[in-house]
Parts: C-alpha cells; structure tokens; sequence
C-alpha cells in the first residue's frame, strides 16, 4: 500500500514539473514575441509624403530633410499635382503635404505646419522676372512694377489663396479688387512704342493671382499687356522665356535660385543676398530680377490636427522620432 502512494505522488510530482516547464516555456515564447515585435517596429512607421514631382531633387523638400533632418521621405513619396495635394491629404491617401506657406486651405482646414524648428527653408520672397529686351524697352517699367511689389506681404496674399482655393473666385477679379482696395493702379503715362509684355503664369493658383496683379496694374499704366498659362512650373516657364514667348514672370527668389543652379544649395535666409545670387545665373539667360516683395511664400510641410495630436509631432525635427 505504501509502495502504491509512493509511486503515486512521484507521478503527481512530475506531472506539476511537466505543467511548471509548460507554463515557463509559454510566458517565454510570449515575451519573446512581443520582444521581436517591438524590434521590428523599432518605435517607427511610415508616412506618406505629397508633393509635386520636384520634391525629390528640390533641396528644401526631400533632400532638404534627409540634409538637416535626417528624416528620409523618399521612400514614401507620392508625386502629385499641386492642385490636389490638399484633397490628398483631406482623404487620407498622403500622412504629410507639401503646401506653399500661404495656401489659404491651411488655415481654413485647421491642418497643422510643421515647424521649420532647424531653418531649412530659405527666402523664398516673391520676385519679378523680366527679359532683359523688355527691361530695356521701357525705362519705367521697373518703378511701376515695383510700386506693385510693395504692396504685396504675406498676409495679404495668404488671403487672396483663400479667396481663390476656398472661396473658389477667380484670379482675374482677385487680383482688381486688391490693386483697388489697396490703391495701386497706377495712372496711365506715356508710355514709348514697345513690346508686347507677356506675362506667364506656372500651374498654381497664386502664381495666376499674381500674373493678373502685375498685368492688370501694368495694362492701367498704358503698357501692352498679356497673359500666357504656361501649363506647368519651371522647366516650362525657363524655356518660354528662351524662345520669346514670354518676357515677364512672377517668381520665388531661392527656389528660382535652387532651380538654375541645379540645386547647388546656394540660396539662405537672407533676401538680398539670395536675389543677389539669383541675378548672376540670370545674366547668363538675359533675364532680370526686378526689387523683391515682402511676401514670403515657401514650401511648408503640413499634417491634420488629427495626424499631430496622435503622432505628438509639431516640428520637422519631431518627424525624427516618427519614422526614424
């Protein structure tokens, strides 16, 4: 009876070891699971970046943020026409948006900027060009456009990109309600035989306010005056300059600047000395850089409210610990 309880318990022993040495190899397996799993995420995710083509040579979009950064979007990169970037993001289809500092949907949107905590981005001031022949032509063409020019700030043309994004107004009676409001059409002078002065407009919408604010108020001075839709950004608007079919253009100092050396890195955050730089690649084209504006439009990186609040992210450097 004795020798029977004693064989008893021994199994009764090793069934507990058995079930302990189950028990401890489970928890193991768990927490090596969930150990693997914490580094494969590393604590990072991807976020899909919109932007238009560009983004990916342009030193103040993609290289600009593995450059001060050390962030890389290229991998996530979706190209999209400017148009629809903010539809993108509203939908959720792109994390990040590549959106001109002025855009009036920021705002309207409630959508957070992305801080430039590190000062990346460079003076991005709006700019006249002109060809040279037109320069030449008229020797008050300058001061007119310049008396323009000084009107402009960044404020003023944030709310015109509203009127035109959100409210959906066209440029053309944008652009008279401001030179009115702001009275800056200018008398009609006597203005000396000349050429037709042909004004392009990139594919945006600022940038067709701006050809209309220019235009209008140079057509006011008794100037001959176009407007030509150049369908598309630099690459088009550089060699529409080339072949005579426009003479005029509103631009961004350092990424015109950016643009004609090839992404050099030259341009800074000094205005001056940025437009100083731009003038010597456009002697080489027989272009001029008139005086430049106070308004400030440059790219800026933007996310939802709903993006920011659940990633804890308000500056480019906090992208950082995002995406690694």
């Amino acid at each position: 009876m004795k020798r029977h309880l004693r064989v008893l318990l021994a199994l009764v022993a090793a069934l507990a070891l058995v079930t302990a040495a189950c028990g401890s190899d489970g928890d193991s397996g768990d927490d090596a699971s969930s150990d693997t799993t914490a580094a494969a995420g590393g604590g990072t995710q991807s976020l899909t970046l919109g932007a238009p083509a560009d983004c990916e040579t342009n030193p103040f979009c993609i290289p600009g943020l593995q450059r001060v950064y050390d962030v890389d979007l290229s991998e996530d990169f979706t190209a999209l026409d400017a148009g629809i970037i903010p539809d993108a993001l509203e939908s959720g289809d792109i994390d990040i948006a590549l959106l001109f500092s002025t855009s009036g949907v920021i705002a309207d949107k409630g959508w957070v900027v992305l801080e430039d905590d590190q000062n990346m981005l460079a003076a991005d001031n709006v700019v006249p060009i002109v060809s040279t022949e037109l320069n030449d032509a008229y020797p008050d063409l300058q001061a007119t456009t310049d008396a323009v020019s000084a009107g402009l700030t960044t404020e003023n043309l944030t709310e015109m990109n509203k009127r035109f994004d959100v409210d959906r107004e066209d440029a053309d009676a944008i652009a008279a309600s401001f030179l009115e409001d702001n009275d800056l059409l200018p008398e009609a002078g006597d203005i000396p035989d000349g050429p037709t002065i042909t004004i392009g407009a990139q594919d945006f919408g600022e940038s067709a306010i701006l050809a209309q604010i220019y235009g209008q108020a140079l057509e006011a001075a008794g100037y001959p005056v176009e407007f030509q839709e150049l369908g598309g950004f630099r690459d088009i608007e550089v060699p529409a300059f080339a072949n005579g079919e426009i003479n005029f253009a509103p631009e961004y100092a350092a990424s015109m600047l950016e643009f004609l050396n090839e992404s050099a890195g030259e341009a800074t955050g000094d205005v001056d000395e940025t437009v100083g730089l731009l003038q010597g690649y456009l002697d080489d084209i027989d272009l001029v850089a008139f005086t430049p504006t106070a308004a400030v439009d440059t790219n800026t990186f933007v996310v939802t409210q709903e993006t920011a609040d659940e990633l804890g992210i308000s500056t480019l450097s906090d992208l950082k610990d995002v995406v690694g």
